[in-house]
């Protein structure tokens, strides 16, 4: 089987990408993936994907001053790759006039809309615009996934999502690079000079408006005057808002109780280091991070926009955005102090292992592209 996956990006910092790659990884000896990008970046997936057999192609970046050079550049490589594949799977679901149209021109039967976000946009225009542009999805394409209910409901509505054509595709893990090591925790910390006893709370995301850090630097702020041991493990890259957030740090207060990561590979090693995460999200499509450390045994405290299917450890917290960093910060203090063991068995039993959640995948495109070829 052969499926072409369109997204904006394979960067590492991608989520979506992350999502993609760890199924890829599982089932490269039965399913194909061949991405569709329009944005190259320099830390990016496609030497692993080209080693799993599958290849990365660039299209011009689509917008309203070249929608004529990105609908041509997209109507090329399907008719170059004519009867190539099995199925389109679209995560930038924006682009579904011109994808899904083109994909059905030249044949390709099985096109799934796959959506992570419970938003249209991180920008108000983009989200109108975005509105307008998901009104074809119902027409174009063939089935519908999502990373969890909400998001299935925003992108499609709950007329589609109560049918046989929908189904939530878990954003699954490998658990075991996830794992809590003590010795990566000692690692860690030496390496940002962090005191054994000092309490760490962490975050992971791209330094972007839905991820706010602004509010989560307040909440530092107050968590610091109760444990003055406090440090905050910010990790990632990308987006706009890092330098900004640098400057919020020095505004209130906690620029040397900052430790700024940066894009890490070794994910369970720096939840190792944590001793709590907290996510305050203007909204999730689900949240793999929370997946990861929950996996690690952390106790998290996230925001009410956050898909309930995060939840999955009992240490598991959810905070409203509207209640003051005052309350977070009490929030976060009365989190349970260990962790807890076998936090990885749970996590598989919700789904979320990638071993057993990559054998569904495969079922589920066989059986797509089995209906669509006997049909």
């Amino acid at each position: 089987m052969k499926v072409l996956q369109v997204m904006a990006s394979c960067a590492r910092v991608s989520g979506v990408a992350q999502a993609m790659m760890n199924y890829y990884r599982q089932i490269a000896k039965e399913v194909t993936f061949d991405f569709l990008v329009f944005w190259e970046s320099d830390s990016n997936f496609a030497a692993e994907i080209e080693k799993l057999g599958g290849r990365v192609f660039v299209t011009p970046e689509p917008g309203l001053r070249n929608f004529a050079s990105y609908w041509k550049a997209v109507e090329d490589f399907f008719r170059v790759h004519a009867g190539e594949y099995d199925a389109v799977q679209l995560h930038d679901l924006y682009l579904n006039p011109v994808v899904f149209t083109l994909a059905k021109k030249y044949g390709v039967k099985v096109r799934i809309a796959h959506s992570h976000s419970e938003k249209y946009s991180e920008h108000l225009l983009g989200g109108w615009r975005n509105w307008i542009l998901y009104r074809s999805l119902p027409y174009l394409a063939t089935d519908f996934w999502a990373a969890s209910i909400a998001a299935g409901n925003a992108a499609f509505g709950k007329r589609i999502t109560s049918t046989a054509a929908f189904a939530v595709i878990n954003n699954a893990i490998n658990l075991e690079r996830f794992l809590f090591i003590p010795e990566q925790r000692t690692q860690v910390r030496r390496e940002f000079n962090v005191p054994p006893e000092a309490f760490v709370l962490g975050h992971i995301g791209r330094f972007v408006e839905p991820k706010n850090h602004e509010f989560l630097l307040r909440v530092f702020s107050v968590v610091k005057r109760y444990r003055p041991d406090a440090c905050l493990l910010l990790v990632g890259e990308g987006g706009s808002l890092r330098p900004a957030v640098e400057a919020q740090a020095k505004k209130f207060g906690v620029k040397d109780s900052v430790c700024f990561a940066g894009l890490r590979t070794d994910i369970g090693a720096v939840l190792s280091a944590m001793d709590a995460f907290c996510l305050p999200s203007l909204h999730e499509g689900l949240g793999i991070v929370l997946i990861e450390a929950q996996t690690n045994g952390l106790p998290c405290l996230v925001s009410n926009q956050v898909p309930a299917e995060a939840r999955i450890l009992p240490s598991y917290r959810q905070q409203g955005l509207g209640d003051p960093p005052e309350r977070w910060a009490e929030t976060i203090l009365s989190l349970p102090t260990n962790r807890l063991e076998g936090a990885d068995r749970l996590v598989a039993q919700k789904g979320f292992d990638i071993r057993q959640a990559s054998q569904l995948l495969v079922n589920r495109y066989e059986k797509l592209i089995l209906k669509e070829r006997s049909a």
